[in-house]
């Protein structure tokens, strides 16, 4: 399937997109959905004549949740989709004038050197991870990040011009000028301390934000405001240039369970994805799922606490089954229950495999 969204023809919908985004993205409807709505904004604007577009805003987007949720997921998957050049950079390196550190434009730079060349990053996406770290902290002399690293994406994120170098025909460098005003720039941040657990009844109230503890995973945030926002350290020159809030949830068990079974990313799928180069049939069995979700979630890591439950468990049979499959002439078939994350043996079967994967429902 071509994945290269044609900008003049529109076949892409922010429908279609949060359905892609769903293959990977297990959950998280509203995110996905906020985002879907930005990207389809970001190409209907590539598709118009400068004169139309410059009338037309550019929603970059803040994306506001847990770690292991999801967010750099998300973000990679909708690049391949829309077929733009996207990095990701880490904001919390940044540091004001006079210190050692990134600076700001760095991002801007990582993104033509990613794209090739400046007319494929013209329409890219920079993601800006942890901007919680660069929040203002309150009478703290020699912060050299917080409030001064965040004023300086302040132009970027608005829409500034840079010199950039490039080489000419003549194979010269020649420095020539770049806007970041079609840049879909995607902040995202976990934001832990941003509300506070009052225990009351089961329930919990933070600066601002509806909590609901009806899933079992946590509270589960359905608003935040630019004041909760500066509350907590951003200012309101920055946060305005991200109009669009997205908030990501808390994995709850049930959540870890249908990422392993539904997502195309799930560490299962790809355990099965590379047993079957061997020629290894792999089934897993409905108590194996439940129980890795279990443990995963007791990690306190959202989604990766399933790859770093798999891992442990799957070491020590890494090791062995080369030499087994070539003894029995590559006709295997592996059954994964609860007791192989214990014991580190699953069912063998050495009759005829299709080199398949089933995970049971």
């Amino acid at each position: 399937m071509a994945l290269f969204v044609d900008p003049s023809t529109h076949k892409q919908t922010p429908e279609s997109i949060e359905g892609y985004l769903s293959r990977t993205v297990v959950g998280q409807d509203d995110a996905k959905r906020m985002l879907a709505i930005a990207a389809w904004q970001h190409m209907h604007r590539r598709s118009l004549p400068e004169a139309r577009r410059s009338h037309l805003p550019k929603n970059n987007v803040l994306i506001i949740g847990p770690t292991g949720t999801g967010k750099t997921l998300m973000l990679e998957t909708l690049a391949q989709l829309l077929d733009v050049p996207m990095v990701t950079f880490d904001t919390s390196t940044v540091t004001k004038a006079g210190y050692v550190g990134a600076k700001a434009e760095q991002c801007v730079y990582n993104l033509i050197a990613a794209a090739g060349s400046l007319e494929k990053a013209e329409f890219g996406i920079i993601h800006l991870d942890e901007v919680d770290k660069i929040r203002r902290m309150r009478g703290l002399d020699g912060d050299v990040g917080g409030e001064a690293a965040q004023q300086s994406f302040l132009k970027i994120l608005e829409g500034m011009t840079l010199l950039v170098e490039r080489m000419n025909k003549e194979s010269k460098v020649e420095k020539v000028p770049f806007s970041t005003k079609n840049i879909l720039f995607v902040a995202t941040g976990a934001f832990p301390d941003l509300y506070e657990k009052h225990s009351q009844a089961g329930r919990s109230s933070a600066i601002g934000f509806t909590a609901d503890y009806t899933k079992g995973s946590g509270p589960v945030l359905t608003e935040v405001t630019s004041e909760q926002l500066t509350a907590f350290g951003m200012i309101s020159e920055f946060t305005r240039r991200l109009p669009s809030i997205a908030l990501m949830q808390p994995l709850a068990v049930a959540d870890l369970a249908n990422i392993i079974r539904l997502s195309t990313h799930s560490p299962v799928e790809q355990y099965s994805q590379m047993l079957a180069t061997m020629g290894v049939e792999t089934e897993w069995c409905s108590d194996f799922i439940e129980e890795v979700a279990r443990r995963a979630h007791a990690k306190h890591l959202g989604a990766s606490g399933i790859a770093s439950v798999l891992e442990h468990s799957f070491r020590d049979l890494l090791f062995t089954l080369p030499g087994l499959v070539h003894r029995h002439g590559g006709k295997l078939k592996l059954t994964f229950t609860a007791e192989f994350l214990d014991d580190g043996k699953p069912h063998i079967d050495t009759g005829t495999a299709t080199a398949s994967g089933d995970v049971h429902t």
